[in-house]
């Protein structure tokens, strides 16, 4: 496990870290602060525009009223790029939440991109990792 100095996070009265698994490329943290929860990503050994192309498909989703997380911050975290969201827990899937998601996904990939190709305006293989 990696130790990262938490106090130069931009949270205040952080109370809890906790590690979340499940990533194969970058470190998830949940963390509890002043009655509110975030979800952190970092990135070991990398500059703070490691997170930019995530951040702009966040922004582009945002902008096509596709619900995801809040954008908190992104930075340096001891020659680390860390990404900090707001935390979304994790609710109960209903009949009516699937038909939801379909929607959303279906608009997702009619309005994204404006050339009507598949993917993003821009390639980003998600770091290192490559199959």
């Amino acid at each position: 496990m990696y130790n990262f100095d938490y106090s130069k996070l931009p949270i205040k009265n952080i109370q809890k870290i906790f590690p979340i698994a499940g990533g194969y490329v970058n470190l998830s943290f949940s963390v509890d602060a002043s009655n509110k929860k975030y979800f952190l990503k970092l990135q070991p050994n990398t500059k703070s525009n490691f997170f930019d192309y995530e951040l702009s498909s966040l922004k582009e989703l945002t902008d096509k009223n596709i619900p995801v997380p809040q954008i908190i911050n992104k930075g340096e975290l001891d020659n680390n790029s860390f990404l900090l969201l707001e935390f979304i827990e994790n609710g109960h899937a209903y009949p009516e939440s699937y038909r939801k998601l379909g929607k959303i996904v279906a608009n997702m990939h009619k309005n994204i991109n404006s050339l009507n190709l598949f993917g993003f305006s821009h390639n980003f293989n998600g770091g290192t990792i490559e199959f």
